[in-house]
């Protein structure tokens, strides 16, 4: 077992427990709006007047987001090398959409890894 000053343990322990949250936050939210539930019709271009808000619309070159061990320890290692084998499909849907269901499968690999990071760090003992 690792062990850790009390304020790296508490730092690393709240960072996985908030990402968590908001990961599983923004997957439902995500989920909403592509079911149409939060007043878009599914999309930006179902909104009919983006006047003022064009700095927030998801298009390519055009939006701020362009610029933008063994046991417990192996699952978090596989966690994490899953959301990296990910990245091509996030970076590279803005140009080819179908990437996206490919892409979708952060919805389940950022929380679990996350996840695994809260229990790791809720483990760890603190040093005198």
């Amino acid at each position: 077992m690792t062990a850790a000053q009390p304020s790296v343990r508490a730092l690393g322990l709240w960072s996985a427990i908030l990402c968590t949250f908001f990961s599983l936050a923004y997957v439902v939210a995500q989920l909403a709006e592509w079911a149409g539930l939060l007043g878009s019709a599914g999309g930006p271009h179902s909104r009919g007047s983006a006047e003022g808000i064009e700095l927030l619309l998801f298009e390519p070159f055009d939006s701020f987001l362009y610029a933008v061990g063994e046991g417990l320890e192996r699952w978090i290692r596989i966690a994490l090398i899953a959301n990296g084998c990910l990245i091509p499909f996030l970076a590279l849907q803005m140009y080819w959409p179908p990437l996206i269901w490919g892409g979708a499968f952060w919805a389940i690999a950022f929380p679990a890894a996350t996840g695994l990071l809260a229990v790791h760090f809720g483990r760890i003992k603190e040093l005198p």
